[in-house]
């Protein structure tokens, strides 16, 4: 079907486009337009409105892409259970046994910095393949495309959901309690850390209909992300040395990493090194912060993740046109 091609009514026969309500298609029936075309609204505040309008068939793609995912596995849901715990259990041996350390728990540090940086990563990578591997729909079907990523990072909550509840049961296992007071930080570092994931999702994905480059590049920058953010080596370290290298007030430069402020932020909360011996808490010291110094950092992530959203939509919007021939 070429660009110029008017939408049609998915079919029930195709099992691709049956998650694709009907209802959704009819309410905007009046306003179906060629594929390679853009519709009239085409603001940031226009797009979000769409997506929400579209709420059914966001639902309907989530779902899609969680089933898919384990299809035809053996053990299905249960790798998003092996996964992390394997990781665990590396990281584990070998800060351990080879590189020892001093670090309490390191496995509760460890599970609780995965998950949330975990939630991120699976996020953008599935955001940023979601137009290309959603190639037969997007030529054939009008909808607002960026269901497609925003779907994808949806979709992970299952998996960040199965990282928690390992982290639970570590958590029982050693018998160590989070900070309670402070968990709504931990709930806004969530959030935070979702509105980053579907801003970049949403850029990437439409750059890497025209750059397929773009996955490659971003295994390797999420690589490189993975070892400069503090999930398998402790905060303090990294700001000791900044602090004085160049003095406290350079710490802050640390938070352009809008990681940082989320794994930061979960770790004091679930991993919780108030909890122990003083004399453990002291390779805490630049850790253990008011809750206001966590808030002020995760408002510059979410800061970030507003920016990348805004031009990531924008982006969206411009190329979008052109989505179906490249396809």
């Amino acid at each position: 079907m070429t660009d110029t091609a008017r939408p049609t009514s998915p079919s029930p026969s195709t099992s691709t486009e049956s998650h694709f309500p009907a209802t959704a298609v009819d309410e905007d029936r009046s306003r179906l337009r060629p594929i390679g075309t853009l519709p009239d609204d085409t603001g940031i505040l226009s797009q979000m409105v769409r997506v929400w309008r579209y709420r059914d068939l966001l639902l309907n793609l989530t779902k899609r892409e969680v089933k898919s995912r384990h299809k035809n596995s053996a053990l299905g849901v249960a790798w998003n259970l092996l996964n992390p715990l394997l990781q665990m259990f590396i990281y584990t041996v070998v800060f351990t046994y080879f590189m020892p350390g001093r670090t309490p728990m390191f496995p509760l540090k460890l599970l609780s910095g995965m998950a949330i940086f975990g939630l991120f990563t699976t996020s953008v990578t599935a955001g940023a393949s979601s137009i290309v591997g959603n190639s037969a729909v997007v030529t054939k079907i009008w909808f607002p495309r960026e269901i497609l990523p925003v779907a994808a990072v949806a979709s992970n909550l299952v998996t960040f959901a199965s990282r928690v509840i390992i982290l639970v049961v570590a958590l029982i296992i050693y018998w160590h309690a989070p900070d309670w007071k402070d968990m709504w930080l931990a709930l806004f570092a969530v959030f935070v850390t979702l509105v980053l994931s579907v801003g970049f999702g949403v850029l990437l994905s439409a750059l890497n209909v025209f750059f397929r480059d773009v996955e490659h590049f971003l295994e390797l920058a999420l690589l490189a992300l993975f070892w400069f953010t503090p999930v398998v080596w402790n905060y303090s370290f990294l700001a000791s040395y900044v602090i004085d290298r160049f003095g406290p007030q350079w710490e802050r430069l640390i938070m352009l990493n809008p990681l940082i402020p989320v794994v930061t932020t979960f770790e004091r909360v679930l991993y919780n090194p108030t909890g122990f011996p003083p004399e453990q808490q002291q390779q805490f010291d630049l850790l253990i912060r008011p809750t206001e110094w966590y808030l002020q950092n995760l408002l510059v992530s979410l800061t970030v993740g507003v920016v990348a959203l805004v031009v990531g939509l924008r982006v969206f919007t411009r190329l979008e046109g052109s989505f179906a021939e490249q396809l």
